[in-house]
């Protein structure tokens, strides 16, 4: 490897983690979760423990779905429960848009596909622990070819 070839890869290198961490800006929570042999029964619910926030804050929250095969709906609807101090204080049907009216598909990625929802907000107290609590409720069960769920929690700025 010549020199010049190799300062290149050390620049590209430090412009990709500059770019990774430039793109993780105001993300405050990331976690999916794996479903059990790709088929998501509508009783598994997925929980997700927040941090504890150090202040009063407004998140955007979305919920995402990773798939490697085609899924025969064309929306997900699942039901998240917003819980604080052990109890839950919200209950909200959320709906993924898997694939457009004409057929094709909403998410993204290669090998697997990533769908997300639109965000909701939540409001976060300081010193507070919440959870969201994730179920599908769709008449097809169980569901298959999912075998990722996750939450994302977004700082508002």
């Amino acid at each position: 490897m010549t020199r010049s070839s190799f300062l290149l890869n050390i620049i590209l290198c430090c412009l990709g983690a500059t770019l990774f961490v430039s793109c993780q800006d105001g993300l405050f929570f990331v976690e999916y979760k794996d479903v059990s042999a790709e088929q998501w029964e509508n009783e598994d619910t997925f929980v997700y423990r927040l941090p504890v926030s150090a202040d009063d804050k407004d998140v955007a929250v979305s919920l995402g779905v990773r798939t490697k095969s085609t899924i025969p709906s064309r929306k997900l609807t699942v039901r998240v429960e917003q819980c604080r101090d052990a109890r839950c204080v919200r209950t909200q049907r959320v709906t993924i848009e898997m694939y457009t009216k004409e057929g094709y598909p909403q998410g993204h990625g290669f090998p697997h596909v990533d769908y997300a929802s639109p965000p909701f907000s939540l409001h976060l107290k300081k010193g507070v622990p919440y959870t969201l609590r994730v179920a599908h409720i769709m008449r097809q069960n169980p569901l298959e070819g999912i075998y990722q769920v996750g939450v994302m929690v977004e700082d508002v700025r």
